[in-house]
């Protein structure tokens, strides 16, 4: 497995994942404005939307390792810790709401419609809510540092002898004699091949 083929598979995943979650959102039963009553959970597109939702998620978790990849080289140790929160929130939260959304709740529905709580929380559980709020927390904390370090990445060579100029990236004035440092050229291929393997 060559890291392009892990990275177009990667691509093909989140693409898999954007469509069965799109898909999965508009065939959710919403029943006089609720997605989780007692109603909604037994309407006729429950659980498939559901079920479509939870699949997009699966494939959302196969193909964020690939974007990771791509990324790596440009966010650092903050990117990856944001990342990994990222990562870690969506498997806390989302997964386990949709596994009980989808699998469980229209079942307690059927059965025992009255153990449905009013307020949209899917079951009444304390725990349930707790791992929903902090996993959420950690989704939403993680995906700010994962920005922050976009925002901050240094140009693909920086340190390693190389600026920036409208044709892309060259080396610096001071710098012309470490141009052809591995270093430098590895740092350029993993941020912009087209522009810096011809400078770097």
């Amino acid at each position: 497995m060559t890291r392009t083929r892990l990275l177009s598979l990667g691509g093909a995943a989140l693409v898999g994942a954007a469509v069965l979650s799109l898909a999965g959102g508009l065939a959710h039963p919403v029943v006089d404005g609720r997605a989780h009553s007692v109603d909604a959970l037994l309407a006729p597109g429950s659980p498939w939307g559901q079920l479509s939702i939870y699949a997009g998620a699966l494939l959302l978790m196969f193909g964020l390792p690939a974007a990771y990849a791509w990324l790596a080289p440009r966010v650092g140790v903050l990117g990856f810790l944001g990342f990994s929160g990222y990562f870690l929130g969506n498997a806390v939260s989302a997964q386990a709401h949709l596994v009980v959304e989808a699998l469980v709740a229209p079942e307690i529905a059927r059965r025992a419609p009255e153990l449905i709580p009013d307020d949209e929380a899917i079951v009444a559980a304390e725990p349930f809510a707790l791992i929903q709020v902090v996993g959420g927390l950690v989704l939403v904390i993680g995906l700010i540092v994962l920005g922050v370090a976009l925002v901050r990445q240094p140009g693909p060579c920086a340190g390693r002898g190389c600026s920036r100029s409208s044709a892309g990236w060259r080396p610096s004035s001071r710098s012309r004699r470490r141009r052809s440092s591995p270093a430098c050229r590895s740092s350029c291929s993993a941020a912009s091949p087209s522009r810096c393997s011809a400078w770097c």
